[in-house]
Formats: structure tokens, C-alpha cells, sequence
């Protein structure tokens, strides 16, 4: 992100709007660390409480949760207009939503929870698409 600041200021040095272009490029930035905070966050609790689970059940269960976390900010991030623009700003190249998706793919493989989520977070996603945008009534 430093870089991508660094290009625009010194690109956009002598246009009029400079001011207000470094502005909106600091909003972005910080609703983009919003974004990923918001994703990190959860994460790191049920990381946490699979941490501490002594019973196994319980460990598998929020594992299985944190996988389903996972799949689900794979997807969000890869839909995500804002990464979406960061990553197609003209100034560098960020590569945001690749990087976003193959640590999230990596982290699943190594704790062994990709496979066994990815049916029920799409299904999850599915069920809160249609909830969020319910068909026209005729």
C-alpha cells in the first residue's frame, strides 16, 4: 500500500485535485484494512478457541467453523469491489485478491480444513445470497 501511495502522490503531483486524489486513496486503504480486520478478527478466535478445546469434538467442530470462515472470506475477497479496485489501479500491482486467496487456500491445507468446507460454505453463501436478495414479487 506504501507503494501504491508513494506512485500516486508522485504521479499526480501537479494535478489540481492532488489533495482530494490522496484523500480518497487514504479512505480506501483504511476500508481495505477495515475489510481484512473484520475477516482477521473472527479468525483468530476460533483459531483461539480451537486452541483451548481439551475435547476433541469440540476442537473438530470449530475447526470445521474455521473452515467455513475461510472459504467464505476466499470468496468475499475474490467478489470484493474494493479489492477489485485496488488491484486493477493503474499506478502498481498489488495482486491483493491473489495473495488474499492463496494465503487463505494455504492456511486451509495446513489445518486440514479445505476440502471438508467448501460444500457448506458455498451452501452457506447460497442460503444468505437468496435471503439478502429475495426474488421480484410479481
Amino acid at each position: 500500500m506504501d507503494d501504491l501511495r508513494r506512485a500516486v502522490i508522485e504521479r499526480c503531483e501537479a494535478h489540481p485535485d492532488r489533495a482530494r486524489l490522496t484523500i480518497a486513496l487514504d479512505e480506501a486503504i483504511t476500508d481495505l484494512e477495515t475489510l481484512i480486520d473484520g475477516f482477521d478478527g473472527p479468525l483468530v478466535e476460533l483459531l483461539e478457541a480451537a486452541e483451548k478445546a481439551s475435547d476433541r469434538g469440540v476442537r473438530d467442530d470449530v475447526l470445521r467453523r474455521v473452515g467455513v470462515h475461510v472459504a467464505d472470506g476466499r470468496q468475499r475477497f475474490a467478489c470484493d469491489d474494493l479489492v477489485e479496485l485496488m488491484d486493477t489501479n493503474g499506478f502498481v500491482e498489488l495482486g491483493l485478491r491473489s495473495g488474499l486467496d492463496a494465503a487463505l487456500a494455504e492456511l486451509a491445507r495446513r489445518l486440514g480444513v479445505e476440502a471438508a468446507t467448501t460444500t457448506s460454505a458455498t451452501s452457506a453463501t447460497a442460503a444468505t445470497a437468496a435471503i439478502s436478495n429475495p426474488p421480484p414479487r410479481s
